[in-house]
């Protein structure tokens, strides 16, 4: 399932969820209020996670469940009543008990919030246990599919990366186009084409012209 009218939709690059900001969001200023960021954006992973089928209620009663570890965040732009936000989540890493996620809250073209979070798998104990074997295929086929799709968009490499590079530059098109020369080719003309000359060479020209 790629996409549900609640939980947003996957994309190329990972999933993208729709809110509105209500009255309830917004502090005294009428700006929403920076606590109140951190809720989208756990609404934004879940959902991620529900997309790909991983559900908290099945976690849950297996006994697992994902604690935030860290998380790095940036308030950049501030939102208002009545706007509608996308939450957009991107899965940078899934090693071990830990699971790295990429976030971004925008508004129109407009980022106002970045942050890296850091969530881990916990156990009955409380003590940090490996992921699952299904969350971890999950994130696999979306990390898949995301590469996938950017390579279909990547623009041609230039030819002296699609041939051998050293064989490219060291033809005559590569002397033409690339930006880099071998130094073994400019070697090889600057031996052709200049002597060296040394102090007894400038000697003896000397004396010849005395004589």
């Amino acid at each position: 399932m790629d996409a549900d009218p609640i939980a947003g939709r996957l994309t190329a690059t990972g999933h993208e969820l729709r809110q509105r900001v209500y009255f309830e969001d917004t502090d005294f200023s009428g700006r929403v209020y920076h606590a109140r960021y951190l809720q989208f954006m756990e609404r934004g992973r879940s959902d991620y996670l529900r997309l790909l089928g991983v559900h908290h209620a099945e976690l849950a009663g297996e006994g697992l469940t994902f604690a935030v570890r860290h998380m790095e965040i940036d308030f950049l732009r501030p939102a208002s009543i009545d706007d509608v936000l996308v939450i957009r989540t991107t899965t940078e890493a899934a090693r071990g008990a830990r699971l790295v996620l990429s976030q971004e809250v925008v508004l129109g073209e407009a980022v106002l919030i970045k942050a890296t979070v850091t969530v881990a798998a916990v156990g009955r104990q409380n003590r940090p246990v490996r992921l699952p074997a299904a969350v971890r295929v999950a994130i696999r086929r979306s990390s898949d599919r995301a590469w996938r799709r950017r390579r279909q968009t990547l623009t041609p490499s230039p030819p002296w990366e699609r041939a051998g590079r050293r064989r490219f530059l060291e033809s005559p098109a590569g002397l033409r186009h690339s930006p880099m020369r071998p130094r073994a080719t400019v070697w090889r003309r600057r031996k052709r084409t200049a002597e060296p000359v040394g102090d007894s060479a400038l000697r003896r020209g000397r004396q010849g012209g005395r004589e």
